[in-house]
């Protein structure tokens, strides 16, 4: 098993869909209550990309899973604080690779 990282762009945000739009129809730890379209998702990767990393993994050429960081907060006293996340599809062994994420 090959794996590689490797900074996101809009051109994943489908791919990325299909492992997001689950964890948001049956969980509730994105606190959002419907999945984004494809044009929303393309827009957060490109509007925190510019200040922060978007990133995929990539197992054998095939999107396995994505890690970005996004600010925690908008007000001055919170600059240095970030969210991130990290989420891998279902068939992935997540244990193993989200600490190389």
């Amino acid at each position: 098993m090959k794996a590689t990282i490797r900074l996101a762009d809009e051109n994943d945000a489908s791919q990325m869909l299909e492992i997001y739009a689950p964890i948001v129809q049956e969980t509730t730890i994105s606190f959002e209550l419907e999945p984004p379209s494809e044009t929303e998702f393309q827009n957060r990767i490109q509007s925190y990309q510019q200040k922060m990393p978007w990133l995929v993994c990539e197992i054998n050429g095939q999107l396995a899973g994505y890690a970005y960081a996004s600010p925690y907060r908008t007000r001055a006293a919170y600059q240095w604080l970030l969210c991130n996340v990290v989420y891998f599809g279902q068939s992935i062994d997540s244990f193993h690779i989200s600490n190389r994420v």
